[in-house]
């Protein structure tokens, strides 16, 4: 990251920790705490791993709600651990290779896509399983990509999870949406 970019991340983040609305200003702070912690996690207790799904999942999960971020995290979660344990045991048992890999890819992006408006739980399952089947072209094991991003989107969720119910006002209850 540039100077200019995190001078323009600092700026941005000082406007929203500025903002009137307190509730922007807590998931702002929240926001950017979590941000600092997952990445972390991820260069420090997972060296080696993608370990960016965790401030990706922390990213998409976490909202200003609580009822919001659990919902959010719950059909992220289940999801992806259903999109990588599928899409997983069917690329070790049947190897995809050529056509057949962009086509499996084209399909599960498709559904991605079709699936995003109505239900974000079978959203994250198809991403899941796209992402897992484009690792292949770079020649990562399935299994290890799988096991990989369901540890990285639990450890985003629960931290989503933990920053909405620890990080907030003091004497504030949880919000709801």
């Amino acid at each position: 990251m540039g100077g200019s970019s995190v001078r323009a991340v600092l700026r941005s983040t000082g406007r929203a920790l500025a903002h009137p609305d307190p509730l922007t200003r807590w998931h702002a702070l929240r926001l950017a705490l979590g941000l600092a912690l997952a990445q972390s996690v991820a260069v420090w207790l997972l060296p080696g791993q993608r370990g960016y799904w965790i401030s990706l999942t922390l990213l998409n999960v976490l909202k200003p709600g609580w009822v919001s971020t659990a919902s959010r995290g719950i059909d992220r979660w289940i999801g992806t651990l259903v999109g990588v344990l599928v899409v997983g045991a069917l690329a070790d048992a049947v190897p995809l290779r050529g056509v057949a890999l962009v086509v499996a890819v084209t399909v599960l992006l498709w559904g991605a896509f079709t699936v995003q408006p109505v239900n974000y739980g079978l959203y994250c399952m198809c991403i899941a399983g796209y992402v897992l089947l484009f690792l292949q072209v770079v020649a990562a094991p399935p299994g290890d990509s799988a096991v990989y991003r369901a540890i990285d989107t639990t450890l985003g969720g629960l931290l989503a999870l933990a920053l909405h119910a620890r990080v907030r006002r003091p004497g504030s209850q949880p919000s709801r949406d």
